[in-house]
Parts: structure tokens; C-alpha cells; sequence
């Protein structure tokens, strides 16, 4: 069934394509006429109402003025020169003569009409595509139609690309029509590059409707298709290929802009010539584009290296036509031509290759591709030659990004049509077993409906303690701290405050504790900020241990350079800083000593936390940060701990990219080193 589809789409497209061609061969064809050393004959009456003359032939040339009509038949017979037109003065001159790309220069074609009636105004109009860089249009002795300023001085010159039509009224039936071009922008072409076609203003109206219609049309298009594949790439992020459609319709809908009769100098009257020349060689991206997206569909089939030598060559293209001189990038225009072309062939190649291993969809990506690949040919040959139709690759493309459009989706339709015939059959599996487990399985799920109901009883419950021990902790912490300064008490009532408020800060950490530990199993990052002052963050903390440490006369050295500077998220390190005293007051011994030093070791901030105390054997300290194999210990003094302080700890330092180190002798005391990045450049 596959093979019947593939093969009466291929068939289909192909016949499309062949009359699409058909029809190009018709219209440039029909529209011909003989235009012969500078003049034009119009035969019959109603020729002008019947179509619209195409005025491509020999017209009268001449290099390094601009002329008038009267001047241009006032050159003798023998001098005078012809150019065939549309081409560059400098690609194909008159006579074989080697002519430079930037000057001026002045065509002149006599259109001789049929008799008219006297008296009788007719309405008339030239379609105008891209002459380089800038002309005046005189018909007649009249200015009809203008693009930048043809001026003869480099300095006054603008140039600008404005495809347009230009009307004008005349009861001769002789029209002297006369271009006035200068260039001194593009360094490698020069004058008439496109079809001039003439005929009826009705007609011409006509012809230039539909061509902006299609052009507006294919804009819209590609503005479309970028913001749908860029919307789906957000729903279907796995799918890779609605991004690079995305950036391909981008890419195309700027190159409309640049070659197409929608000129981006409608929009943008302003815009550096030099812009338009860069934006137009972007356009060239577009077959790298296109490889992406085929690797995307056929990976295997494309060798890495082969695309990885496309992407830095295209990657130092976009470099040089950004930033390098645009005269210099245009001179050399033949190696990013080359190198497109190899990357198609071998675009044909992986497509090929696709093919002959039966890869879904290959042969309309193949189809696809060349279609695109012929129109752009197509381009190059009127680049070159002007023979044919003129500018048509952005038809292909929008051919291309339809197909491969509809290709994704079709894939998206595919697997989403088998993943319901697979939940359809398990669906029926299910109500099978169902059938064989019915009694076992409503069992099961009244004990799951009764375990749900208790884990979010859990849940609510130990959100709400949580949430109403903190703000309780929080309030009781606030008043008694400022209760603690308060000079107006009395000495007794100041004391009881102030164990208050050292008791009120040990809960606290027990309960900080335990949410830090929650918080760490939903992977929470860290806000790290500069520690400048991390005596005060220290104090702070002996503060709440101000009691434990009088109890037990313990002496505290604390000796740090606040000029060390680090960061970490300042919550976690006085939960680092807490437990590690805790755990050293726990452990000490009365009258003991606990000495806070800070270092700095290359480029790394050390903290160091060191007690006197009991210390650990070698099997205590090997599992002194795993709270499952370590044992609770009991303090000196009896005290008791959950265990989970230290786990804790080196969390926090690993979060915030640093270190602990701990060594520990028995009845020698215990060393914590705390590492991080320091802060200082």
C-alpha cells in the first residue's frame, strides 16, 4: 500500500512540475517580441490590448553618460553600440569591450505604436524589475519613473532595489524610451538585470497585481509557517524538525524580501544597500537548513563529518558576509555558490540513499528537494544569463517547506494513530485480566484508594505542622531577640530572654533542618550571593549557642578574614554553619576549646571548624555523612541529635560547587575543612 502511495505522488508531482515549466516556457515565450538594434515595431492594432509586450532584445547602449533621447540618435550610425538587454554592462558589453561595473550608462529603445487618433491621450506602463543599482526612466522627454539617485558623482549616488510600475500618458505613436543607470554599489553587475515589459496601463495593472498577490501571498505563507512550527515546536519538543522549519521559512520569507517584486525598501526606506546585499547572501543558509531538517529525518544516512565540513564552512560564511567589506564578500560570491551546490549534490546523495533502503516518506522528500533545487537553478541561470524567467526559487522553497510540513505532521499522525491501536489492544488486554483478577484487583485498589488517602493526609498534615511551626518559630525568634536587647529590663529578666531565645533558635534548627532536607529532594537550586562578612554570619550563630557553650565553659577563637570572599546561598550556609557548631559543642568536652579559622587555599576559600573533643574511631568517622550507617551518638553532656545534620551539610556545600573535608582522631578532636570557589579574580 505504501509502495502504490509513494509511487502515485511521485508521479503527480513530477507531472505538476512539468507543467509548471510548461507554463513558465509559455508565458516568456508569448509575451516576446523583436526588439532589433534599438527599435521596436508593434504590428498590429489591437497588440498592445491583446497582451504585454516583453521589451528584452538589443537596445541602443552607451558608457559614461547619461543621455537624452535626441543625443542618443544624434550618435552616428557607425558608433553606434547595442547591448543585449536584460544583462550587465560588464558581463556581456556591446562589442566585446571591457567595461567596468561601476559607472553610468544610457539605454535607449524606440517603441513605434500603431497609428492613433489625434488628440487622443492612451494610457501606457512599463513593469520594472531590478536595474542595478539606480535609474531614471524618461519617456518621451518625460521623467516617468525614478529608483534612488542616478547620479553621474559617487557621492550624490543612492542606490536601492525597487521593483515597480511606472504609467504615463501619450497621443504619439512613437515612444523614445530612454534608462538613465548608475551603479556604484555592486562591484560585480551593472544595468537592465531584469524583463522591462510595456503594454496598456489597464494591463500592466493587471500583470502587477498578480504578482504582488503572489508574492504577498508567499510572504504571508512563510510567516505563517514560522509562527505554526515555531508554536509546535513548544507542544512537540521532542520533534526537532518544527524548529528548522521554522528557520527555514524565516529565512525564506527575508529572501522573498530581497529578489522578489515585494522589495524589503517598502518597509524599510531607509536601509544601508550594503544590508540588502548581506541579507540577500543569508538566503544561501537556506540549503544548510534543509540538510538539518534531512538529517533530522534520515540519520543514519548522513556521515557527521561531511555535515559537520558543511556547517563551518556556512558558519565562517555568515561571519565574513556580517562583518567583513560587503565588495570584498561579493568579488568571492562563486565559492559560497560552489560550496551550495556541492551541499546539494550531496543532499541528493543522502536522499538517494534514503530511498534505496525504503526510509518512509524519502521519495517525497527527494521530489521535494528537487523541485526546490531546480527553481533555484533556475535563479542561478538568470543570475548569469537572464534567459529565463527571472527570480522563481521562493515557489520552490514554499513547495519544499509545505511538503516537509505535511511529512512531519504525517509522522506526528502516524505515531499518534499507532499509539491508540496500542492503547485500544491494551485497553482490551486489560478488561481481559480484569475479568481473570477481578476480586484480587478491587481489592488492590481499595487498598491504593485508602493509601492515597492516607499519604495526602501525611502530606497536608506535615505541610501544615511545618508551615505552622515555622511561622511560630519565626515570631517567637523575632520578639524574643528584640526582648533579649532590650536595656529596660531588669538583669534577671534580660537573662530569661535570652535563654528564650537561644532555646527558640535550637527548635528552629531542628525544624530548619528538616525542611532544608525536604527542600533538597525537590532538587531546589540554590541562590547563591557574595559572602563578604562571614564573622558576622558566624556570631550570629555562636549567639544561639551562646547558653550550651557557658554550660559547658567551653572557650570559642574565632579568627576570620572577612577580605575572603565566596559564594553561596546565604540560608544554607548558616544551616552549614549551625550544624557544624552544634556538632562541635555536642562533642566537646567542659572547659573545652572550638577555634573557626578561614584560609585561602590557591584559589579555593577554606572554613575550618575545629574542637577538642571526643573525636571518632576510623569506621565512625568513614560514615560520619551517611545518616543511615552512621550511629547516633550522644553528646557529652548527654546531648541527643536526629542524625540528619551532617548528611545535611555536605548537600548544602556540594549544591553551592563546594567541599568538606573531616579528620578526626579519638580523644583528639574533630577537624571540619569546608572548601569553596573563592570569589576573587
Amino acid at each position: 500500500m505504501i509502495k502504490v502511495l509513494r509511487l502515485i505522488i511521485s508521479k503527480l508531482a513530477l507531472k505538476h512540475l512539468i507543467v509548471v515549466f510548461l507554463m513558465l516556457i509559455v508565458i516568456s515565450e508569448a509575451n516576446a517580441q523583436a526588439v532589433n538594434n534599438g527599435i521596436l515595431r508593434l504590428q498590429t492594432p489591437s497588440e498592445l490590448d491583446e497582451k504585454i509586450v516583453d521589451l528584452s532584445g538589443n537596445w541602443q547602449f552607451f558608457f559614461g553618460k547619461h543621455l537624452s533621447a535626441g543625443e542618443m540618435q544624434k550618435i552616428p550610425t557607425a558608433d553606434k553600440e547595442y547591448i543585449e538587454t536584460p544583462s550587465a554592462w560588464n558581463y556581456r558589453p556591446p562589442k566585446d569591450k571591457k567595461i567596468p561595473s561601476y559607472g553610468i550608462a544610457t539605454y535607449y529603445l524606440k517603441i513605434v505604436l500603431n497609428k492613433c487618433p489625434k488628440n487622443k491621450e492612451n494610457n501606457y506602463g512599463f513593469k520594472i524589475g531590478n536595474i542595478i543599482t539606480s535609474y531614471k526612466l524618461w519617456v518621451n522627454g518625460k521623467l516617468v519613473g525614478k529608483a534612488g539617485n542616478a547620479s553621474s558623482s559617487p557621492s550624490t549616488f543612492k542606490p536601492i532595489y525597487l521593483p515597480q510600475t511606472c504609467f504615463f500618458q501619450s497621443n504619439s505613436d512613437t515612444l523614445d524610451v530612454v534608462l538613465q543607470v548608475s551603479n556604484f554599489a555592486d562591484p560585480l553587475y551593472a544595468g537592465v538585470w531584469q524583463k522591462i515589459y510595456f503594454g496598456k496601463s489597464c494591463t500592466i495593472e493587471h500583470l502587477n497585481w498578480l504578482r504582488n498577490s503572489l508574492n504577498f501571498f508567499i510572504l504571508s505563507a512563510f510567516i505563517l509557517f514560522f509562527f505554526y512550527q515555531f508554536t509546535l515546536s513548544f507542544i512537540q519538543a521532542d520533534e526537532k524538525s518544527h524548529r528548522i522549519i521554522a528557520i527555514l521559512s524565516l529565512f525564506s520569507f527575508i529572501k522573498l524580501l530581497m529578489d522578489g517584486d515585494v522589495s524589503v525598501f517598502n518597509f524599510l526606506p531607509n536601509l544601508d544597500f550594503t544590508w540588502y546585499y548581506r541579507l540577500w547572501i543569508m538566503a544561501f543558509l537556506i540549503i544548510p537548513i534543509a540538510l538539518r531538517l534531512t538529517k533530522n529525518a534520515y540519520p543514519s544516512e548522513v556521515n557527521k563529518w561531511i555535515e559537520k565540513a558543511f556547517y563551518s564552512f556556512y558558519a565562517v560564511m555568515t561571519f565574513f558576509v556580517l562583518f567583513i567589506d560587503i565588495h570584498f564578500v561579493l568579488r568571492h560570491l562563486i565559492i559560497v555558490v560552489f560550496a551550495t551546490f556541492v551541499c546539494s549534490l550531496y543532499m541528493f546523495y543522502v536522499l538517494l540513499r534514503a530511498i534505496g533502503k525504503g526510509r518512509k516518506y524519502s521519495i517525497i522528500s527527494f521530489i521535494s528537494f528537487t523541485v526546490m533545487i531546480l527553481f533555484i537553478l533556475n535563479d542561478l541561470a538568470f543570475l548569469t544569463y537572464q534567459f529565463t524567467y527571472g527570480y522563481l526559487s521562493h515557489i520552490g522553497i514554499f513547495f519544499y517547506i509545505i511538503t516537509q510540513s505535511m511529512t512531519v505532521t504525517l509522522k506526528f499522525a502516524s505515531s499518534h494513530k499507532k499509539v491508540i491501536i496500542l492503547s485500544n489492544e491494551l485497553l482490551d488486554t486489560n478488561k481481559n485480566l480484569e475479568t481473570l483478577v477481578a476480586g484480587r484487583t478491587k481489592e488492590l485498589n481499595d487498598a491504593n484508594k485508602e493509601l492515597a488517602s492516607l499519604n495526602k493526609q501525611k502530606d497536608f498534615l506535615i505541610s501544615t505542622i511545618s508551615h505552622d511551626l515555622m511561622g511560630f518559630f519565626n515570631t517567637l525568634i523575632t520578639f524574643t531577640k528584640q526582648l533579649s536587647k532590650d536595656t529596660t529590663l531588669s538583669d534577671k529578666q534580660h537573662k530569661t530572654m535570652s535563654k528564650l531565645y537561644q532555646t527558640s533558635n535550637k527548635g528552629y534548627l531542628l525544624l530548619d533542618n528538616i525542611l532544608t532536607w525536604a527542600k533538597m529532594q525537590i532538587s531546589n537550586e540554590p541562590e547563591q550571593k557574595l559572602i563578604e562578612k562571614l564573622s558576622y554570619i558566624v556570631d550570629e550563630n555562636l549567639y544561639l549557642f551562646a547558653e550550651q557553650i557557658d554550660s559547658k565553659g567551653i572557650v570559642t577563637d574565632v579568627k576570620l578574614n572577612d577580605k575572603l570572599t565566596f559564594l553561596c546561598d546565604i540560608g544554607n550556609l548558616n544551616t552549614i554553619v549551625r550544624n557544624l557548631i552544634s556538632n562541635a559543642i555536642k562533642f566537646s568536652h567542659d572547659g573545652g576549646k572550638i577555634t573557626l579559622t578561614n584560609q585561602l587555599v590557591e584559589d579555593k576559600v577554606q572554613i575550618i571548624i575545629h574542637d577538642e573533643g571526643i573525636g571518632m574511631t576510623y569506621n565512625e568517622l568513614a560514615t560520619v555523612f551517611d545518616a543511615e550507617k552512621t550511629k547516633k551518638r550522644v553528646g557529652t553532656a548527654g546531648e541527643s541529635g536526629s542524625g540528619l545534620g551532617l548528611m545535611i551539610v555536605k548537600e548544602l556545600v556540594e549544591n553551592n560547587n563546594g567541599k568538606i573535608i573531616c579528620t578526626s582522631q579519638i580523644n583528639n578532636g574533630t577537624r571540619f575543612i569546608i572548601e569553596f570557589p573563592s570569589s576573587e579574580k
